[in-house]
Parts: C-alpha cells; sequence; structure tokens
C-alpha cells in the first residue's frame, strides 16, 4: 500500500508544483493540504495509530519537518503577496 501511497504523492506534488509554477493560487493551497495529509499520515505512523500501511517509522520524523517547512515557506510567501 505505501507503494501506491508514494507514487499518488508524487503525482500529486508534480501537479501542485506546476500550479505553483503557473503562480496559481490551486497549486499552494493544494501544497498546504497535501503536505498537512502527510504530517497527519506520518503522525498516526509515529503514535501507533492506524494509517497508511508501510510507512517507514523511521522517516515519519524527516517527512513531518519537511512538510512543516513547505507550509510554513508558502504561508509566508502567500502573506508577503498580499
Amino acid at each position: 500500500m505505501y507503494s501506491v501511497y508514494t507514487v499518488a504523492f508524487g503525482f500529486a506534488a508534480a501537479f501542485l508544483a506546476w500550479g505553483i509554477w503557473l503562480q496559481k493560487n490551486w497549486g499552494a493551497y493544494g501544497t498546504i493540504a497535501l503536505s498537512l495529509f502527510v504530517i497527519i499520515a506520518d503522525s498516526l505512523t509515529v503514535l501507533d495509530l492506524p494509517s497508511i500501511p508501510g510507512i517507514p517509522k523511521f522517516a515519519a520524523g524527516t517527512e513531518i519537518l519537511y512538510s512543516l517547512a513547505i507550509i510554513v515557506y508558502l504561508v509566508q510567501t502567500k502573506i508577503r503577496t498580499k
């Protein structure tokens, strides 16, 4: 199941990055939503709660930090442009 999750995440991230490149709001907001999903799924894995089967615990912490960094960057960018 984790491999399907990874492929779907990759396609979604690439599509949303295209939206950011085109300077569309849906690209930034979609990336924030995708990052929040990753944070939630990885947090559930770390806490041994039901989540996507196969997410490695050793990678969850790094994925959470990376997703938080993405969110902070995109939120700062959106605040500065308004």
